[in-house]
């Protein structure tokens, strides 16, 4: 289920996000879809995206204060363009 829009979709059209905790926690694009730990899935369409920015999407479905940072952004963006 999309984060942002809350629709069902099968796991191939989404985007799996989780925490990464190296030396501070942030968010990022889980494309192997192997990173241990909470995860939460989002359609690679940017309206999904400003949804989830705007609504604070991202730390309410992942549990965490880690930011949503532009790194993130853009590597959801990048996978948009590339579908």
């Amino acid at each position: 289920m999309c984060l942002a829009c809350r629709k069902r979709e099968p796991m191939s059209r989404l985007v799996r996000l989780a925490v990464v905790d190296e030396s501070t926690p942030h968010i990022a694009v889980d494309g192997q879809r192997r990173l241990p730990g909470r995860g939460a899935w989002i359609h690679p369409d940017q309206r999904c995206v400003d949804s989830a920015v705007k609504r604070s999407a991202f730390r309410r479905a992942l549990r965490t204060q880690a930011p949503a940072g532009a790194q993130l952004l853009d590597d959801i963006r990048r996978i948009t363009e590339s579908r």
